[in-house]
């Protein structure tokens, strides 16, 4: 697999916050169309098909993490 660009993991990042396109480009600063550009390429290198098959991968490769997080 190719290695994540920094662009790339910011925007995996916000994906595992469950944000949407339009809030990830928001947050980055960066267009809509570059975002999904961004997602498109990640979904490439993660062989992942959604939002959901990213964030298990990031979990899976250790980009996410639950720490810190509380669970009634």
């Amino acid at each position: 697999m190719q290695p994540l660009t920094s662009n790339e993991v910011k925007l995996l990042k916000l994906v595992c916050r469950d944000k949407d396109n339009k809030e990830i480009a928001e947050k980055l600063n960066y267009s809509l169309r570059y975002t999904e550009k961004i997602k498109t390429s990640l979904y490439t290198k993660t062989k992942t098909k959604s939002n959901i098959g990213l964030f298990k991968w990031a979990i899976t490769n250790g980009y996410y993490s639950f720490k810190g997080w509380f669970f009634n």
